[in-house]
């Protein structure tokens, strides 16, 4: 019997043991993938240029205390010039004038505490205008140290909100682009608030003036005299206290011409030159003086007054009045303490204090009221007033005229036969009924020389009071 030779038999896999091969492929297959991509990876990492880094850094690192000049300008316009003297800063365009004492620090401060996002917002120059950082319209700011040297250049500008400060670094040495700053505090805390620009991006002078360190009278002051030049009229009135009230003062005229003094007139070109404001530096008195109408003025106003309080000692003070300028006239006050500068004021004082002869005189005062004979009655009145008195007139007059004509009207009534009602229609200036009736008593919201004099009137007498509205020809009706 011959032997046969029988083939080797392929053992049999189970069903697990397949999936198990089958699994170890793919192992195998994803790991090489992965070796793959991550030498791509590290490939490219070493070959690619590294990136910017994320997050804040300082705009630029110097120190405030070495800050002496700033220097804010637009395209166009003046250029703002500050020059740090000592502990203050003076605006130099302004002729060395004090600058205000806090602002210049504040802007410097801000500065170089500023901090901006890594990154640039854009490198694009065509979409700077975005941000108003184009050559055209961005607003520089340029600080330099006590030799002079630029310390740094930043163009700032502004997003859509304008809550936010956007820069540029002037010059080669800063990165290219525009970047944002953060950490500040909304729009009235930003640089670009700080640098008190027009609408137009440029530097307004004028508003980082001391505008404080114009003076005129002090706040408490008691005038004794004033003169008033207005060309070739010269108008003086002087004062003395009032035997009947302490606490006022009679002013009399003493030129042109002797009379009584107007007592509201007075006092309203005095409280125009009080309230005075200068809105910006013009000159100094040599030599812009000449070419601002100063070296010798048509119209100015000299005061002598005395300061309430213990020491208190007579003082002068003089205010100049030259060219104007639109709506503004240019000023030298001269007195203790004042006269370095010439201003620019509202030009609005101008018709407070220059005014006709005629309105800064008055006429003898009323006899005061006899007695007061009841305390309470009913009373009907004729107002006649004058110019400048919160009345509205049935035609223009001056006090003197307004004293005559309520003197004539006085003398009409008290006349046997008189028509009062007919009076009261024809000259009656009270806004209320012509006819309106008003009673007095201790509460009540009247004028106290109008209650005073119809406290003293029998029924159907008349008497004449002047109160702030005018004269009040009074009839006691009850």
């Amino acid at each position: 019997m011959s032997e046969t030779s029988e083939k080797p038999r392929t053992p049999t896999l189970t069903p697990d043991e397949v999936i198990a091969a089958q699994r170890s492929r793919q192992l195998t297959i994803i790991s090489v993938v992965l070796l793959l991509l991550a030498g791509a990876v590290a490939a490219h990492r070493f070959a690619a240029p590294s990136e910017t880094p994320t997050g804040n850094v300082e705009v630029a690192k110097f120190n405030a205390d070495d800050i002496m000049g700033i220097e804010i300008h637009a395209a166009q316009g003046e250029r703002l010039k500050l020059s740090r003297d000592g502990a203050v800063w003076r605006v130099v365009n302004r002729f060395n004038a004090l600058a205000d004492a806090e602002e210049p620090g504040i802007l410097v401060k801000k500065i170089a505490g500023a901090k901006r996002l890594a990154r640039p917002v854009t490198e694009d120059a065509q979409r700077f205008y975005l941000y108003q950082l184009n050559d055209e319209m961005a607003a520089h700011v340029i600080l330099t140290d006590k030799a002079g040297k630029e310390v740094i250049h930043l163009l700032v500008g502004k997003g859509d909100n304008a809550s936010s400060d956007y820069i540029r670094y002037a010059g080669k040495d800063g990165p290219a682009g525009i970047y944002e700053l953060v950490d500040f505090g909304g729009s009235f805390d930003t640089i670009r608030a700080r640098l008190k620009l027009d609408e137009e991006n440029r530097p307004q002078p004028r508003e980082w003036l001391q505008l404080d360190s114009f003076k005129t009278l002090p706040r408490d002051f008691d005038a004794t005299r004033i003169l008033i030049r207005d060309h070739d009229v010269e108008i003086e009135l002087q004062s003395a206290p009032d035997p009947r009230d302490a606490g006022k003062r009679i002013w009399s005229m003493v030129r042109p011409q002797a009379d009584f003094g107007n007592q509201s007139a007075v006092t309203g070109a005095l409280e125009a030159i009080r309230n005075l404001r200068g809105y910006d530096v013009a000159g100094r008195p040599s030599p812009q003086g000449t070419e601002l109408g100063l070296a010798d003025p048509k119209r100015y106003v000299e005061i002598r007054y005395n300061t309430p309080g213990e020491g208190s000692r007579p003082e002068s003070l003089r205010v100049d009045f030259g060219n104007r300028r639109g709506t503004e006239v240019a000023v030298w006050v001269t007195g203790e303490s004042r006269g370095e500068f010439i201003w620019w004021v509202n030009d609005g004082v101008l018709a407070r204090v220059f005014r006709p002869v005629e309105e800064f005189t008055d006429v003898a005062p009323l006899p005061p009221p006899g007695p007061a004979i009841v305390q309470e009655c009913r009373v009907q009145h004729i107002l006649v007033s004058w110019n400048g008195q919160p009345v509205t007139l049935k035609q223009p007059r001056t006090k003197k005229q307004a004293r005559l004509l309520a003197e004539e009207v006085l003398a009409k009534a008290r006349a046997e036969g008189s028509d009062w009602k007919a009076l009261q229609k024809e000259h009656n200036e009270d806004s209320m009924d012509p006819h309106a009736s008003y009673a007095i008593h201790p509460g009540a919201n009247l004028a106290p020389e109008f209650m005073a004099m119809g406290q003293s009137l029998k029924v159907g007498e008349f008497g004449l009071a002047e109160s702030a509205y005018g004269y009040h020809i009074i009839k006691r009706t009850e």
